[in-house]
């Protein structure tokens, strides 16, 4: 029995099918049990200097509160993912990189998983120490087209951008085009359609600083 629930053949594939031979026989990044591969193409590479194995573990559990037996974390690749360091996508993420989409996360990254999901059609970049709680709907795209009267779209895909130190409570929409500067909270249950230019807030619903001057940990 595996302890770690990692499914080693997965794992094998994954790392040999993305990474440099030297990289991928260090095996940074482990797949665990309950992940569905939709689709693998793109390209997934590493920006870590000193690359250990393990740093990288997608579809590990974190919450108690997820169905181990049927709740499964879903990758869909076909753009560009990008690791600076550790990272644990929790199981139940669910994980889209559109063709032309690019993914960039930092150092220290963590989606507790728990029906968590980033659609990347565009480009989405994470800093460092950044985390993400359960039930997240992260889009940098509308998906379906919108034209105005002389047939001009008008909802084209937009760039989602989360500064270093930044914690996304649970059940929270972030939608194309906004960025959240350094060291914020975004309190539960919020919508945000617009970028956060301020630092050290807990945030709320269209944007409102609901507390300044605030810090925190995990």
């Amino acid at each position: 029995m595996n302890p770690l629930n990692i499914d080693f053949v997965k794992t094998i594939y994954f790392n040999l099918k993305y990474l440099p031979l030297n990289q991928a026989l260090k095996f940074p990044i482990y797949i665990y049990r309950k992940v569905r591969f939709n689709r693998l193409k793109g390209d997934i590479y590493l920006n870590i200097p000193n690359i250990k194995h393990g740093m990288i573990k997608i579809g590990k559990v974190i919450l108690g509160n997820v169905d181990y037996r049927y709740t499964r974390t879903i990758l869909e690749i076909d753009g560009r993912i990008s690791f600076s360091g550790n990272a644990v996508i929790g199981q139940g993420t669910k994980l889209t990189v559109g063709k032309n989409g690019i993914l960039s996360i930092g150092d220290n990254f963590s989606v507790t998983g728990g029906n968590t999901t980033i659609i990347c059609n565009k480009k989405i970049v994470f800093g460092n120490n950044d985390l993400l709680s359960w039930d997240i709907l992260m889009m940098d795209t509308d998906y379906h087209k919108i034209f105005d009267k002389n047939g001009q779209k008008i909802n084209e895909d937009m760039p989602i951008s989360i500064g270093n130190n930044v914690w996304i409570g649970c059940r929270n929409t972030i939608l194309k085009g906004v960025k959240i500067n350094n060291n914020n909270v975004v309190a539960a249950n919020s919508t945000i359609t617009k970028s956060i230019n301020d630092n050290n807030c807990i945030i709320g619903s269209n944007t409102k600083i609901l507390k300044q001057d605030i810090s925190w940990r995990r």
